[in-house]
C-alpha cells in the first residue's frame, strides 16, 4: 500500500499496473491542492525573464491537471 500523488500514479492507475485500494478515499494535502506558486523578491517591475517564465507555467497549468484528464 502506497500514497501515491495523482501525478505519479495516473497512468499505471489508467494501465492496471496500480489498483486503487480505498476507492471512496481522499486525502488532500491542502485547501489549494495542486496550486503552483511563484515566489520571487518584491520590485515593481518583473523582469521579461521571470514575466515569460510564470506566463509559459501558467498556460500549462489548467484545471483538471493535465494528468486527470
Amino acid at each position: 500500500m502506497a500514497l501515491l500523488p495523482d501525478w505519479l500514479a495516473s497512468a499505471s492507475l489508467r494501465d492496471g499496473r496500480l489498483v486503487r485500494w480505498l476507492p471512496d478515499w481522499e486525502i488532500k494535502t491542502s485547501q489549494e491542492s495542486g496550486a503552483v506558486w511563484f515566489v520571487y523578491p518584491p520590485k515593481r517591475i518583473v523582469s521579461s525573464k521571470v514575466r515569460c517564465f510564470i506566463d509559459f507555467i501558467a498556460e500549462r497549468v489548467v484545471d483538471p491537471p493535465v494528468w486527470q484528464q
